[in-house]
């Protein structure tokens, strides 16, 4: 298996670098910061440079402080386009400069549920204790939409790091 829990635990970030990026601080308080850029965690992981990024109704959740365990200062966006910038070494579906759409779901592709194409049952991409608490069970890990669902940064950003299984 990846180290994909891990990259919630210890995210790794670009030294020197900086892109904007949407962050929450509260209920209705989200700002474009300058934040750094991600960097690859994991030999199956991909940088994508957003050049689209959407909002959609479950975003007003965390706009309103109704979601679980969101933390001041995690970055926002679960659904996103772009371009690769950066591959791993295990990655082979994409390439350097494909167009991408990033969906909200992290799967590691390799997980019993994985194998069955059910990707957001993914068994090993949350390590959220309060999901496993509430629902007896996690599911995947979700861009940005807070540590319930494994404390991912988001795509409202310059970029995004992602586990691609291609």
């Amino acid at each position: 298996m990846s180290n994909i829990g891990q990259t919630v635990l210890n995210p790794k970030w670009q030294a020197g670098t900086s892109m904007k990026a949407l962050v929450w601080h509260g209920k209705r308080d989200v700002r474009v910061e300058t934040h750094g850029i991600p960097d690859l965690t994991d030999p199956g992981d991909e940088l994508v440079r957003v050049t689209c990024a959407t909002v959609c109704g479950s975003d007003l959740h965390l706009y309103n402080g109704c979601a679980f365990e969101l933390k001041s200062g995690d970055i926002l966006g679960h659904e996103c386009a772009g371009v690769v910038e950066k591959v791993g070494p295990e990655v082979s579906g994409v390439k350097v400069g494909d167009r991408v759409v990033v969906t909200a779901v992290i799967a590691c592709g390799q997980c019993k549920w994985c194998e069955q194409g059910l990707t957001s049952a993914c068994s090993e991409t949350n390590t959220s204790s309060a999901m496993e608490k509430l629902y007896g069970t996690t599911f995947s890990g979700i861009f940005g939409y807070g540590h319930i669902t494994g404390g991912y940064p988001g795509g409202q950003a310059g970029r995004v790091s992602e586990c691609f299984d291609g």
